[in-house]
């Protein structure tokens, strides 16, 4: 049976920072006070350091998109490869795509923290789950396109055509590697922006490109 190719464009998408903070961990630790919901054409993804008039503070952005795969693909199709594709407004920093869990709209505030997998919401290293490699963003005059590991594949195919807990949606976040790796920034430079879909148009959203195949059909014997 042939392949198939199906491109998907978000269901929603959201920026989500937490800004000025006092430390490191607070930047990354949406519980403790309320985060930034930014819905606008562009969101940031950054993990920065700042000092002015003798004190420093810390700011850490993701961007968060949801994907409806229930819609999309067959229930039973068999993943072979996928991508993520963002297109950036302004590049800087080695990035990672992780997975989270807000299912639904990704207005709330409470987002923020739906990457956050470890017992008790604890910022400690390996707390987030990796859906790609590290990648630098290679282009903001073109889309980035991220190859999708083998855990999200198997999500990928978990969501395609259900509408179990997880809604049949593809949940990821583009977050700075030193957001991923829980390494505190010595300076602003981190600091990206990318095109949501907000933006005018299609032609810079971000989208996930999927090869797959069909599911087989069941042929049942009959007896005369």
């Amino acid at each position: 049976m042939a392949y198939q190719t199906k491109i998907i464009f978000p269901s929603y998408d959201a920026g989500h920072a937490r800004t000025l903070q006092g430390s490191w961990s607070d930047a990354r630790d949406g519980s403790t006070s309320t985060a930034i919901s930014i819905t606008s054409d562009t969101a940031f993804v950054y993990a920065i350091k700042q000092s002015a008039r003798g004190s420093t503070t810390y700011s850490c952005s993701r961007y968060y998109i949801n994907f409806d795969l229930q819609s999309n693909l067959p229930y039973g199709a068999a993943i072979m490869n996928a991508s993520l594709n963002v297109y950036y407004h302004t590049a800087a920093g080695t990035q990672r795509l992780v997975k989270h869990i807000g299912t639904g709209s990704l207005n709330a505030t409470s987002n923020y923290d739906n990457c956050i997998y470890a017992s008790g919401g604890t910022n400690s290293n390996g707390d987030m789950f990796a859906y790609s490699d590290s990648y630098t963003p290679s282009s903001t005059s073109a889309y980035t396109n991220i190859s999708l590991n083998e855990t999200a594949l198997t999500d990928i195919k978990r969501n395609a055509g259900t509408s179990g807990s997880s809604s049949g949606m593809f949940c990821a976040t583009v977050v700075q590697e030193k957001d991923y790796t829980d390494s505190e920034p010595s300076n602003a430079d981190d600091n990206s922006k990318v095109y949501a879909d907000f933006y005018t148009g299609t032609d810079r959203d971000a989208f996930i490109r999927i090869r797959y195949e069909e599911p087989q059909p069941i042929w049942f014997g009959a007896n005369f």
